[in-house]
């Protein structure tokens, strides 16, 4: 066998054995399902959580090196005076509770995982047709201004009145999920209310009838 002969014979066979090592590949990725969650703290749901369900849905593969990231925005409002000229326009940073402290753009910021009262900040595994959820936000309700804590290592707390709204851009992902999953969430004063008075009223049917 001459060399041109032996070289071709080399290079077609790193390429099945590449197409063997993809197959493979291909056969050990997992997709995942995502559910948001919200829980209450207390009976009437004056304060919570927002988390996100991530459930493996594979027989038989794990989904290693799961994370989930989040930037957030708060969308831009134009605040006007009685002849509709626009005053101000107002910002992230203008939401803080704490003025003193320092802003930075959360921008792929990691969410932690909960797992009882642990929190990791960190790629998880996942065992299949199992779920771990992380935690988006907390919220505290009041009849004025609600406040929200976004929980990135440093935490922040961002008030949220009758016309404000958030939009949480989530991204989770991992080295053999399928494609990464994106959600968009848009936090509201006026949703948060609806999903929490429901499991109010929800709590005290079931507890009349019990």
């Amino acid at each position: 066998m001459s060399g041109p002969e032996i070289a071709a014979g080399v290079t077609a066979g790193s390429q099945l054995a590449k197409l063997f090592f993809d197959i493979y590949n291909m056969m050990k990725r997992t997709d995942v399902e995502v559910k948001v969650l919200v829980e209450c703290s207390d009976y009437a749901c004056r304060s919570g959580n927002v988390l996100v369900k991530v459930m493996n849905k594979s027989s038989d593969v794990p989904a290693h090196d799961i994370e989930a990231r989040l930037g957030i925005t708060a969308i831009t409002m134009d605040i006007h005076n009685n002849d509709g000229v626009k005053i101000q326009t107002k910002y992230l940073d203008d939401y803080l509770v704490d003025t003193k402290s320092t802003y930075y753009a959360v921008d792929g910021e990691v969410l932690p995982w909960v797992k009882g009262n642990e929190r990791i900040y960190g790629p998880i595994t996942i065992k299949p047709w199992l779920s771990e959820k992380f935690l988006v936000l907390e919220f505290v309700r009041s009849d004025v201004d609600h406040i929200i804590t976004i929980p990135v290592r440093d935490g922040i707390k961002l008030r949220l009145g009758d016309y404000d709204k958030y939009m949480l851009d989530i991204t989770i992902s991992g080295p053999n999920i399928k494609e990464p999953n994106n959600i968009k969430l848009y936090i509201t004063k006026e949703k948060i209310n609806a999903v929490c008075d429901l499991k109010y009223w929800v709590r005290r049917c079931k507890s009349n009838i019990n």
